[in-house]
């Protein structure tokens, strides 16, 4: 009844800070609709900022008239501090000058607290006291009105709010897919990421054959422009890595595949003694804990190594021949030594070198004779 009986109303004061847009003091007349006031302060300063922003505007003033419907936003900007008055109905325009004096005497009692105002009131005595004076001005009247500036803020906060939570969660959602792909990528470890102030920040480990970061934003609906990035190098130990590096400094001949079996680095195929050794020397060097490297499947092919298999092959002849007993044997300077026991009835050893491809000039043998017990050699006896 009280609202639809008066030409206008004072309904509420909020002061607000200039600089930080904190709340520093807000009154309320009696049985007037009463918000959030920090939500409705926090408004009220988006769209001082929105209006400067949107319109390029450079000047020290604001934002000093809102209206809808009956509900109007009266806005007088001091020095540190900024009164804002809901009025419902029509007000005078002398209204500003009592607002002006009030914010005048504010800033006049209260100065020094308003400049440190860090959100703390109990240095600022007597400004509740102040803008009291301010939501008991009112004028009776009887033309009656519904509320609809008050309807419309609080629709417009939740419209505003509602956006913002929405279009936050949204980009929140992309950025977290993001870090979820590199996570999973191979050779890339993330350390630390977060959002702040509308930008991305992302920081770990990246080996350098790893796919690259930046590329992996294609498809996200992630501004890169935004996003922050401080990837240190490293080398990971994982397969794939370690055989893209043990290829790149081998360079395996054609006949030399290398491949992951396991979690095993293996080489299978056919090389000289010289790549062999060269492997070998690079398996000693991996880093402990990563994948093992295996060349037992690379057959030596050189000259040597297939004279050596040859002549084993020969030794392993020989020592399946009953009445001969192998004692020592070796391959030195490229000539080839054996020496042991043989029973006169056993096989000629020189003559066993038929077919094995051993150079019989190279071989020095040296037999002593004996007496075999193998049942063969008592019956010939």
């Amino acid at each position: 009844v009280l609202k639809h009986s008066l030409v206008y109303r004072v309904e509420h004061v909020f002061l607000i800070n200039r600089n930080s847009g904190l709340l520093i003091a807000h009154v309320t007349a009696d049985n007037a609709t009463s918000e959030d006031p920090q939500l409705i302060s926090s408004m009220l300063s988006a769209i001082q900022d929105f209006v400067k922003d949107s319109f390029n505007e450079k000047e020290q003033g604001g934002l000093d008239t809102i209206r809808f419907g009956e509900l109007r936003l009266w806005s007088e900007v001091g020095p540190l501090a900024t009164l804002v008055a809901v009025i419902r109905g029509n007000p005078p325009e002398g209204l500003h000058e009592i607002f002006r004096d009030v914010l005048l005497r504010i800033h006049d009692q209260s100065s020094e607290a308003l400049e440190q105002f860090d959100g703390d009131t109990s240095q600022l005595f007597g400004v509740e006291a102040q803008l009291q004076t301010c939501v008991e001005l009112k004028q009776e009247d009887t033309n009656q009105g519904f509320p609809w500036l008050v309807v419309a803020l609080v629709a417009l906060i939740l419209i505003l709010g509602g956006a913002w939570f929405f279009l936050s969660w949204q980009t929140g959602q992309r950025w977290q897919a993001y870090v979820s792909r590199l996570v999973a990528e191979p050779g890339i470890i993330v350390a630390e990421q977060n959002i702040s102030g509308g930008q991305f920040y992302i920081a770990g480990l990246r080996d350098p054959l790893a796919a690259d970061p930046q590329a992996l934003l294609s498809g996200t609906e992630v501004d890169p422009a935004r996003v922050h990035a401080q990837w240190q190098f490293y080398e990971s130990l994982e397969p794939q890595f370690v055989l893209k590096r043990l290829t790149a400094s081998l360079v395996p001949p054609e006949s030399v595949r290398l491949s992951v079996v396991n979690d095993r680095i293996v080489a299978e195929g056919e090389a000289t003694g010289t790549w062999i050794d060269q492997a070998r020397a690079a398996a000693r060097r991996l880093s402990a804990g990563g994948p093992e490297f295996d060349i037992s499947k690379v057959r030596d092919v050189s000259p040597e190594a297939r004279a050596a298999e040859r002549w084993q092959a020969y030794v392993s002849r020989l020592a399946a021949e009953p009445g001969i007993i192998v004692a020592e044997q070796n391959i030195r300077d490229g000539q080839f030594y054996i020496s042991g026991l043989r029973d006169p009835l056993a096989a000629d050893p020189q003559s066993l070198l038929s077919g094995t491809e051993v150079d019989p000039a190279l071989v020095h043998s040296q037999w002593q004779f004996y007496q075999s017990l193998e049942p063969e050699f008592v019956l010939k006896r």
